[in-house]
């Protein structure tokens, strides 16, 4: 390999890096504007169509921006002292697309129960001029249960998903 081929090389590598990290910060940034009710912010992290796709629970998606924040919205609405987390993330990159795969925990309250939730997150991302946005994130949820109840049952893992914007 010459040195052109090397520097080439080099500048893909860091290329690739740069934008695993700013794809972490983003997943990071998803967890703390819903959790801190960042409206703006938590609407600023999608593509302008970006789907949120929870069939596997709530059979149902959300498709643009405007959609998502309104979901989210009401998502929050049910419940107190939110806490979610991304944790191992898995990303791979290609040009201006790149995908994801994280596995995420959640605490919080609602009706007097402490819940908590664990699965998996998809994420698909695109630069848009020069900026990383989900385009399309995906909830694949293990358990979700009360604290009362526990997570060592085999069946009946998830609960029917209740409805949005039911008192906290």
């Amino acid at each position: 390999m010459d040195l052109q081929q090397q520097v080439a090389a080099l500048e893909k590598r860091v290329r690739d890096l740069e934008a695993r990290e700013a794809i972490r910060d983003l997943t990071a940034r998803y967890a703390w504007t819903i959790d801190t009710e960042d409206w703006a912010g938590f609407g600023a992290i999608y593509a302008e169509d970006a789907v949120i796709d929870h069939s596997k629970w709530r059979s149902t998606s959300y498709k643009g921006r405007e959609a998502i924040v309104n979901f989210g919205k009401a998502h929050r609405d049910r419940m107190l002292n939110t806490n979610r987390m991304v944790l191992n993330e898995r990303i791979s990159v290609n040009g201006d697309k790149a995908n994801a795969e994280a596995y995420f925990l959640y605490m919080y309250n609602r009706d007097g129960d402490s819940w908590i939730g664990w699965g998996v997150y998809k994420w698909e991302f695109r630069n848009i001029k020069g900026a990383w946005l989900i385009s399309r994130m995906t909830l694949l949820p293990n358990t979700i249960t009360t604290l009362a109840k526990g997570w060592g049952m085999e069946t009946d893992r998830l609960p029917v998903a209740p409805p949005l914007g039911t008192a906290k």
